[in-house]
């Protein structure tokens, strides 16, 4: 901290008071005849060096004024108060409201999350230990190969084939053998996942159920295709908008009926007239998701 008693008024006065008496002293010693003072000496020695002082006391006041202005120069640019500490401070804001960005997100993604568990619980009957959330750490960078790597392996309860879904919608299931720490999961929309459907149609008060079983497949960029329905056994042709849920026998029984994803266009079969061709988008875009939810729960 800066002293606030040598002010530039106080400096001056006490630079005056100095000044008279070095002034009397070296009159007292001024011109001497065989070391003894005479008058007209000290007088001349008292002019001389008033002269001097003149001259050298008006250049030192100033150059103290030009250095305090420069100080606060300084200190308008760099100092606490100056131009520099400005911005410093915004930055220091800016960063502040980011860091409360990301917080907000987190928060929103942990609120998010724990509504999907209580949700997946509840609607499909599980159990607090029979799910897991886990980050989505890696996708696949192939548009016709659909996978994503998350965060949970074996030392967390996750064995080969276990079950990964979003918002009670199935996604995918995992592939191989899970890592310590780490799984592969191949998505419903992978080329070569295959899984038995069933299309519903909402209606006022429930779904129509008149439309057949089907085998879903995925094709690679986020899609799914439908290639099974043949025209002359349906009553009810396929339609967008239909609903296309869970019915596959290797799957476990309480997640029958799950949404997996909704008809977006339908078209006959260009190699079988007699059959429909079914585009299905899936209930969750996965590329937008940052978490998951991993069912323990095998039966």
């Amino acid at each position: 901290m800066k002293s606030k008693f040598f002010t530039p008024r106080r400096v001056f006065w006490l630079l005056m008071v100095g000044s008279a008496g070095w002034l009397f002293f070296a009159g007292r010693g001024g011109g001497t005849v065989s070391g003894t003072p005479t008058v007209t000496g000290q007088v001349e020695s008292g002019v001389r060096n008033t002269a001097q002082l003149a001259l050298v006391l008006p250049n030192f006041l100033f150059g103290m004024a030009q250095d305090t202005a420069n100080r606060t120069a300084m200190n308008l640019v760099t100092g606490s108060n100056g131009k520099v500490d400005v911005e410093a401070l915004r930055a220091q804001i800016r960063a502040l409201e980011n860091n409360n960005v990301h917080l907000t997100e987190r928060v929103a993604a942990a609120e998010a999350m724990l509504s999907q568990m209580y949700h997946t619980q509840v609607k499909i009957g599980l159990a607090p230990k029979d799910v897991m959330p886990a980050t989505i750490t890696g996708r696949n960078g192939d548009a016709a190969r659909d996978f994503i790597q998350i965060d949970k392996g074996s030392m967390d309860g996750v064995g080969d084939r276990a079950i990964v879904m979003s918002n009670l919608s199935p996604i995918g299931r995992v592939v191989g053998r899970p890592g310590s720490k780490t799984s592969l999961v191949q998505l419903t929309t992978d080329v070569g996942f295959k899984v038995q459907a069933r299309i519903l149609r909402p209606v006022s008060g429930g779904y129509d159920t008149r439309v057949t079983l089907c085998l879903v497949s995925g094709i690679g960029n986020g899609r799914m295709r439908i290639e099974s329905v043949n025209a002359q056994l349906v009553t009810v042709p396929p339609e967008r908008g239909d609903l296309v849920v869970l019915a596959d026998p290797e799957w476990p029984q309480f997640l029958h009926a799950t949404v997996l994803g909704e008809v977006e266009e339908v078209s006959k079969n260009e190699k079988q007239s007699l059959r429909y061709e079914l585009k299905v988008r899936p209930r969750e875009n996965v590329a937008a998701l940052s978490s998951v939810v991993v069912v323990l729960r095998k039966q």
